[in-house]
Formats: structure tokens, C-alpha cells, sequence
């Protein structure tokens, strides 16, 4: 059998505490790192201690919150950017990974957060129940391009606890969550809206049927307003 961690992180584009997250995936040891949100000077923090530690990288910074990244002990054979449809913002990232005698199909997703266009985060109560839609929409076109392809992990930040996209994962897709299977009630982020402190579980692993799941878990803060979630899986 062939085993490998793995682990997402969206790393908050503002958040400048590089140390905590560095020290964070380093006593991770993932074989695989997916991020959302990185930048340049991201990009640039993380190498000076992750570069040794992975041979394979991708790295996509913007200057806003759409960066991601990808870093790897596996060989990187296919990478590919997936357009969003209308109603998406930052589209996702497809990478096809060799694993053992075979590859691994995997998706570094950052789906719409719950903000209208022009509203800012003083829309989140209202844009919260408009943009189940436009994430749904996204997870959707993700099929339609990746297709059926096996073993498949979809990872990072769905910025939904549930809803249409989640569902689709799960009955459309047949993926299952790791988190639901491990650590079903612990929170991946947490941020103060207004006179409201939320915590909820926005980010997750899903995989296909052919990757047991050994464990799942959501790690302590490291400064982003995101907590790493890390899984173990055997092929």
C-alpha cells in the first residue's frame, strides 16, 4: 500500500506571522501541501525553510486573495488552472501527482466567499445565502473538466460549513469528507463579523473511495484566520 499526508492551509493573504505557519508545516511533514491566498512574499517566506523539503513546486501568487500554491514531495505530472464560471473568483488548480505506481488526481480549490461584488464584509450576512449558488456552480465545472478521474482529492477553501457545492461533492461526485469521518464539530476558522465571533468549518478534504483515510485533523491557530487541516491517506 501506498501512504501519503497531506495538508491545506489558506494562509490569509494580510497575515504576516511567517514564522508560526513555517514552523506549522514543518511539524506537519505533509507529503503534499495545498495553500490558498499566497503571495509573492509568501512564496519567498515559505522557501527559505520549505524548499529543501519538496523538490515540486507550483506557486501562483496575486496580489490578492486568489494566490495558491502547491508544494510537493511527489513528482507534479499534469498542472493545469481551472476558469471559474460566472459567479466564481478565483478559480482552482488541477495537479496530477505521481503516487506509488500510479498518480494521484488532485484540485486546490478556493471557492467564492460570501461577499457581494461591491459589498465588502459588511455583505456577509446577506451575500451568505446569495453565493450558495455561484459555489455550486464552481464545484460543478470542476467535474465537467476533471471528469470521473481516480484516485481524486479536493481540498482547501470551500468558504461554505454546507450547502449545494458540499452536497455536490458528496452525492454527484461520491466524495467523502475527512473531516466528517474524523473531526466532524471542530472549526477551520474563526473571525469576529460585527457583534458576531464565528467559528466555523470552511475548509476540508474530500477524496474518492479509492484512498482510505486514515485520520483527519484540524491543527491549532498559526496565525491565519484559517487553521491547517491535515489528512493521512493510504491508496
Amino acid at each position: 500500500m501506498t501512504g501519503f499526508r497531506l495538508c491545506t492551509l489558506n494562509v490569509e493573504r494580510t497575515n504576516r506571522d511567517f514564522d508560526r505557519v513555517t514552523a506549522a508545516l514543518i511539524g506537519v511533514d505533509a507529503d503534499v501541501v495545498c495553500l490558498q491566498e499566497n503571495t509573492a512574499e509568501w512564496d519567498a517566506a515559505l522557501a527559505r525553510s520549505l524548499a529543501e523539503r519538496y523538490r515540486w513546486r507550483s506557486l501562483r501568487p496575486t496580489g490578492g486573495p486568489g494566490g495558491m500554491a502547491l508544494w510537493s514531495r511527489r513528482r507534479v505530472l499534469v498542472e493545469k488552472k481551472l476558469i471559474p464560471p460566472t459567479g466564481g473568483w478565483f478559480g482552482a488548480w488541477y495537479h496530477e501527482l505521481a503516487i506509488g505506481d500510479g498518480s494521484l488526481h488532485l484540485i486546490n480549490v478556493h471557492l467564492r466567499p460570501p461577499y457581494l461584488e461591491r459589498g465588502g464584509r459588511l455583505s456577509v450576512p446577506f451575500a451568505w445565502f446569495t453565493t450558495f449558488l455561484a459555489r455550486f456552480r464552481e464545484v460543478r465545472s470542476m467535474r465537467r473538466i476533471v471528469g470521473e478521474r481516480r484516485p481524486l482529492v479536493v481540498c482547501g477553501d470551500f468558504n461554505e460549513p454546507w450547502g449545494l457545492a458540499r452536497g455536490f461533492l458528496r452525492r454527484a461526485w461520491s466524495l467523502e469528507s475527512a473531516l466528517d469521518r474524523h473531526t466532524p464539530d471542530v472549526a477551520t476558522w474563526s473571525e469576529r463579523v460585527g457583534p458576531l465571533n464565528l467559528a466555523l468549518r470552511l475548509d476540508d478534504i474530500y477524496h474518492s473511495a479509492e484512498l482510505r483515510c486514515r485520520s483527519a485533523e484540524v491543527l491549532m491557530d498559526c496565525g491565519s484566520d484559517h487553521r491547517p487541516v491535515v489528512a493521512e491517506f493510504v491508496l
